[in-house]
């Protein structure tokens, strides 16, 4: 029998299967292929984002992370104010996850039919581990955080 499911489905199985338990984990819920975990000052939304050129049996993603906080996007009358999750380029801060990596950057995976999901989706996990929770973080302490006090409502 012949596999009918399109890249882009099986891109958004492997968010659920190997991405989402290890998400839920750190606190994420998911919808398709966007994660988020929202939080009292700020939301962290993460978007398996596919290229729109892609064809059935070959297309390529990116992984995009943004921090959404509430209170700026309130005054700034953005329009997802109170929705969740909010859209990553609707978020405060946002970055695609292989321009966090150290190295040069990975700003796609590319997937055919015959693809290791599996495998892929172990290799986003670890990225998202390693660079994209990190990136969170920074973006929500410290100095950042403490000039949030010109926004407070």
């Amino acid at each position: 029998m012949l596999n009918t499911q399109t890249v882009k489905d099986r891109v958004t199985d492997m968010a659920r299967d190997q991405l989402g338990p290890a998400m839920k984990a750190f606190g994420f819920r998911r919808r398709g292929r966007v994660f988020w975990r929202d939080g009292t000052d700020v939301c962290h939304v993460v978007t398996i984002a596919m290229n729109r050129f892609g064809t059935r049996d070959e297309s390529k993603f990116d992984v995009r992370l943004g921090v959404f906080w509430h209170r700026v996007e309130a005054v700034l009358q953005n329009p997802s104010v109170g929705k969740m999750p909010p859209p990553e380029y609707r978020c405060t801060f946002r970055i695609d996850l292989g321009r966090t990596m150290p190295n040069l950057p990975k700003l796609w995976w590319k997937v055919t039919s015959t693809t290791d999901y599996a495998t892929l989706g172990l290799e986003v996990l670890d990225d998202l581990q390693q660079y994209g929770l990190p990136w969170f973080e920074y973006r929500c302490q410290g100095p950042i955080c403490d000039a949030t006090w010109m926004y407070r409502l």
